[in-house]
C-alpha cells in the first residue's frame, strides 16, 4: 500500500499469518462434515480406555449431530457393516467389536432398556431394573469375556420423564459404579433437559459430558466440543 511504512507492513503480515493459522484450525477441527472428525475419534478412544466408573454423556442442542456420530460408531463396530463400506469411505470408524450393545431408548421403559442390555451381555434377564447390575457383573466375571461397551441414545425420549430418570438411577449408574472393574462402559446420548427438567445432574459424580453445540447450517457439522469432567471443570477440546 502506498505510504505504508515497514513497521505497519510487518504488523499486517503477522496479523495475516495468525489469521491464516486460526482459519486452518477452524476448518480442520471445528467445521467437520458428518462424523469425519475429532469428535468421533474422541469417543472411539474413550471406548478403548480403562473403565473408571464414569459415564460418557454426549449432549447438545437439536441438530448438533449426536445421533449421527453415535450411529456411525455403532454401525462401524459391526464387522458385517464395516466390510460393506465403500472403498472411498474415509470417515472415522470404531474398532470392530468395540460396541457390545446399542440401545435406542425412545419410547422405552426402564425395564425394557435393562432387558436389552442383559440380552446383549448374555446375562440373566432382570425381573426388575435393579437386578441388571448384579446379573451383568456375574456374566462379565465368568471369564473369557471381553469388555461390555454399551451405547444408549435418545435417553430424553424414553417412555416418560420418570422412566428417563429411572434408566439413569437404576441402570446406567449401577452399571458404571459396580461393573466397571469387570469391563463395563456406558456412553449415553441425550439432551440436557426434558419436559421434567435437568437430566445431566442426575448422573452426579459419574458424569463426563461432551457437549456438541448446534450446527451452523443444514449439514451435520461439529462446531464446538466441550468436555466437562465429573469434577465440574469444563474445557474446550482442540
Amino acid at each position: 500500500m502506498i505510504g505504508m511504512g515497514f513497521g505497519a507492513f510487518l504488523t499486517l503480515f503477522v496479523i495475516g499469518f495468525i489469521a491464516a493459522a486460526v482459519m486452518h484450525s477452524v476448518v480442520r477441527y471445528r467445521f467437520l462434515n458428518g462424523v469425519d472428525g475429532f469428535f468421533a475419534k474422541w469417543i472411539v478412544g474413550w471406548l478403548g480406555g480403562q473403565p473408571d466408573r464414569s459415564v460418557l454423556v454426549v449432549t447438545g442442542s437439536p441438530g448438533a449431530g449426536k445421533s449421527a456420530v453415535l450411529g456411525r460408531i455403532v454401525t462401524t463396530a459391526d464387522a458385517g457393516i464395516r466390510g460393506s463400506l465403500p472403498a472411498g469411505d474415509t470417515a472415522v470408524c470404531a474398532d470392530v467389536g468395540s460396541v457390545s450393545c446399542a440401545v435406542h431408548a425412545k419410547g422405552k421403559t426402564v425395564l425394557e432398556v435393562a432387558e436389552e442390555i442383559a440380552r446383549a451381555a448374555s446375562a440373566a434377564l432382570p425381573e426388575q431394573p435393579t437386578d441388571l447390575a448384579p446379573a451383568i457383573q456375574a456374566a462379565l466375571s465368568g471369564g473369557g469375556r471381553g469388555p461390555l461397551n454399551v451405547i444408549m441414545d435418545a435417553l430424553d425420549e424414553a417412555a416418560d420423564p420418570g422412566h428417563a430418570r429411572a434408566i439413569i438411577g437404576q441402570v446406567v449408574l449401577p452399571l458404571a459404579e459396580t461393573c466397571a472393574a469387570a469391563g463395563a462402559r456406558m456412553v449415553v446420548g441425550t439432551r440436557r433437559r426434558d419436559d421434567a427438567g435437568d437430566l445431566l445432574g442426575r448422573f452426579g459424580a459419574a458424569l463426563t459430558v461432551v457437549d456438541m453445540v448446534k450446527a451452523v447450517d443444514k449439514r451435520t457439522v461439529i462446531t464446538d466440543i466441550r468436555v466437562e469432567s465429573k469434577t465440574g471443570e469444563s474445557r474446550r477440546v482442540q
